[in-house]
């Protein structure tokens, strides 16, 4: 399933190749940061890409298969990698369908890539945005005086399972679900500090523990 062959750019003669860089290249050739464009991946305005080395994926007949090459990560497991080293990858767009792995998959910012030919497009469509100053929201900037880490935890587990609209609690409390993805995506959390993660996330919807509440009602 690999699309192209990785080569490392050297020098802003290699942009007019076929070639991919990692994004601290692409952030180093559009005179921005890798925080910057995490920000626009996540939005959908710029496709990041990862090397998927024989992941498994949850087929449609659920049987098990797995991936190889260059595949391309959806906005929504970029929006968890504001000011973290690593992305949690859990879905892939292929040559020609999205597909969901069977466990999610960390990955170091350092092996994220932007192919050549998306590189370019967005260079033309949102270079002169992507040199602007502003960065990441302040609550997330793990650099912030007075940041809050699990003020930052509660934002990424919210994002994690509620963002897409998706959600299915699988006929457990909602609250278990949230506590559960904190164990393992943030295993060294307190009991104390997941309970109280998990009361400030829980969907208005789920808060009498019961199914969701028609809007309105």
């Amino acid at each position: 399933m690999r699309r192209w062959t990785l080569r490392r750019a050297v020098g802003e003669s290699a942009m007019e190749l076929d070639i991919e860089l990692n994004l601290a290249e692409a952030a180093m050739h559009l005179g921005t940061s890798v925080e910057k464009l995490i920000q626009f991946g996540a939005h959908g305005d710029l496709t990041i890409s990862v090397v998927a080395n024989d992941w498994r994926i949850r087929a449609e007949n659920e049987t098990v298969e797995s991936i190889s090459g260059l595949v391309d990560i959806v906005p929504n497991d970029l929006f968890q990698s504001y000011g973290t080293e690593f992305t949690f990858v859990r879905k892939v767009v292929t040559q020609s369908a999205t597909v969901t792995l069977a466990e999610p998959v960390k990955v170091l910012r350092g092996l994220l890539y932007v192919t050549a030919e998306e590189f370019r497009r967005f260079r033309d469509k949102h270079g002169s945005a992507a040199r602007r100053t502003e960065g990441i929201p302040a609550y997330l900037d793990s650099s912030h005086s007075l940041r809050s880490p699990q003020l930052k935890i509660a934002i990424e587990a919210w994002l994690a399972l509620f963002a897409d609209g998706t959600f299915d609690p699988k006929g457990r409390a909602v609250k278990q679900r949230i506590e559960e993805w904190l164990a393992k995506n943030h295993g060294d959390l307190s009991t104390n500090a997941r309970e109280n993660i998990a009361t400030l996330i829980n969907p208005e919807i789920y808060k009498d523990g019961g199914t969701p509440r028609t809007p309105g009602e």
